[in-house]
């Protein structure tokens, strides 16, 4: 009995492994788990994407959910925010499908609607 719960324990171990093989940060459900609740991860990526050696981000949400209660919703796959008040949004996407500047466009719109109180001035909207 013993031998066979160590072969059947190997066998997961081995799928277990041939999964992790696969992960690639760019894959939606990984990412999430890879940079939700601490923001020195994604720090640490927008700092190479950006260029940006100083860059600090205080805040951090994966598949962020802006509500537009008139039209379409969007999920985000990234949305932080640095010390500096700047909102970042960042999408992975692995194939050229879903990835057009109309719908990064959009989601520009929707994050910006939500950073504006109203009364506010549109030139005090916040950098994104």
């Amino acid at each position: 009995m013993v031998l066979k719960q160590k072969k059947q324990l190997y066998r997961w171990r081995e799928e277990d492994l041939e999964r992790l093989r696969n992960f690639r940060l760019l894959d939606d459900d990984f990412m999430t788990k890879c940079f939700e609740g601490d923001p020195r991860y994604i720090e640490f990526v927008l700092r190479i994407i950006l260029d940006m050696e100083n860059l600090q981000v205080i805040e951090v949400h994966t598949q962020a959910f802006v509500d537009n209660l008139t039209n379409r919703s969007v999920k985000l796959d990234v949305l932080a925010r640095t010390i500096s008040g700047c909102t970042i949004n960042v999408e992975i996407q692995r194939a050229d499908k879903g990835a057009g500047f109309v719908r990064a466009r959009y989601h520009h719109s929707q994050i910006d609607s939500n950073l504006l109180p109203k009364g506010e001035k549109v030139e005090d909207l916040p950098v994104t």
